[in-house]
């Protein structure tokens, strides 16, 4: 369902986004994830069991939770491989990605994995995946192993940008710059072509490790992109985010 722009603007203006911001989930409309064009998929491991997973909407937000089963992999995206409102995520003129959210709990039985991860794939295949823990967000590094890393508390809701720029990025949050590194190639380095390879322009949020679980709620997403395509509004095209939470051999 496309949103009128001026709808569009006035939205940002509440929630206090940049003026050319498109918000891509509102939860102040009310209404979960799911019917602003996101994608979401649970799943068990091994696959072919029931999921435990669960998802749905409360006090502004859409909740997701995998705590029941540490094994249980689910969650949202969305991108611009079905949906063509969805912006060009273009690094040379540069994009952000601004997210409100709380995390309820995580857990993890890996010093590398998040029960909560983050991932941005610009149109080029670099990006950079960001695991949430209870006292800290860090970057996944090449190799997947925990890279750079912050202490905070993302249990209190909290209003996140990721700016990219060249093969830069940047995380801040009202009270600052939390978080700078270089952009990674993932599909370039060992990681399986879904998701790294295989989609490209596309924001991810969920659990998509079996080693690992959380509960999260998400408020809102909102994308600045390049200037060319300021001009374009959200569609309401699903996105089938099994192929995200495919990723055999990191587990």
């Amino acid at each position: 369902m496309k949103r009128p722009v001026s709808l569009l603007l006035l939205l940002a203006g509440s929630l206090s986004l940049p003026a050319m911001a498109q918000l891509f989930y509102n939860g102040a409309l009310g209404t979960p994830m799911s019917s602003q064009g996101w994608g979401y998929q649970g799943e068990t491991v091994p696959s072919g069991g029931s999921v435990s997973a669960t998802t749905g909407f409360s006090g502004g937000a859409t909740v997701t939770d995998t705590t029941p089963v540490a094994t249980d992999r689910a969650g949202w995206a969305t991108g611009r491989l079905v949906n063509g409102a969805f912006p060009i995520l273009n690094r040379t003129t540069g994009y952000a990605v601004t997210i409100d959210l709380a995390l309820g709990s995580e857990s993890h039985s890996n010093n590398n994995r998040a029960g909560l991860s983050w991932l941005t794939i610009g149109s080029d295949g670099f990006g950079v995946e960001l695991g949430i823990w209870n006292d800290s967000v860090w970057a996944q590094g090449n190799g997947f192993v925990r890279s750079e890393a912050v202490s905070l508390d993302p249990t209190v809701r909290s209003t996140y940008t990721l700016a990219v720029s060249g093969l830069s990025y940047s995380l801040s949050n009202s009270g600052g710059t939390l978080l700078t590194g270089s952009l990674r190639n993932y599909s370039a380095n060992g990681a399986p072509q879904v998701p790294y390879g295989a989609f490209q322009n596309y924001v991810f949020l969920g659990d998509n490790t079996s080693q690992a679980a959380a509960q999260f709620s998400v408020y809102s997403v909102a994308v600045v992109p390049e200037p060319s395509t300021y001009a374009t509004v959200a569609g309401g095209l699903l996105i089938p985010a099994a192929l995200w939470l495919r990723r055999r051999n990191r587990g």
